[in-house]
């Protein structure tokens, strides 16, 4: 008889839950700045967490900092032209080894590859344990 792991099993409730957030707002950034131009970044960003972090990982008191590992939660968004959108959006999680982000190779730089496809582009940045190397 296997024995049932109940914290892998919460683990994935919160990711499916984050996954849902994602596509909740994704859909209605969609709908709401479609026909807005995008301000001069070229990109959107939202915070996932504007109120504050729902948990830990050990970096929360820590600023912000993107060369050590320390991100504040947010989607980016990269809309297609008016005339090219097509209503479609791909969300990019990048990975990067469980200690880092690769959401440059492995997000950012893919919006005008799917953008010249009339298709929106919606970057996770998502926070990863603190590093302790």
């Amino acid at each position: 008889m296997e024995t049932f792991n109940l914290g892998y099993l919460n683990k994935l409730i919160a990711m499916f839950k984050l996954f849902l957030k994602i596509q909740i707002i994704s859909t209605c950034l969609l709908f709401q700045y479609s026909s807005m131009a995008q301000n001069n970044t070229g990109f959107i960003e939202i915070a996932l967490w504007p109120k504050g972090l729902p948990n830990s990982n050990g970096t929360e008191k820590e600023t912000p900092n993107d060369q050590k590992g320390i991100f504040t939660p947010m989607i980016r968004v990269y809309l297609p032209s008016k005339e090219l959108a097509t209503g479609r959006a791909v969300v990019a999680c990048p990975g990067g080894g469980y200690g880092a982000l690769a959401y440059n190779h492995e997000g950012y730089d893919f919006a005008p590859f799917f953008n010249k496809q009339g298709i929106a582009l919606i970057v996770l940045k998502y926070r990863t344990p603190k590093r302790w190397f």
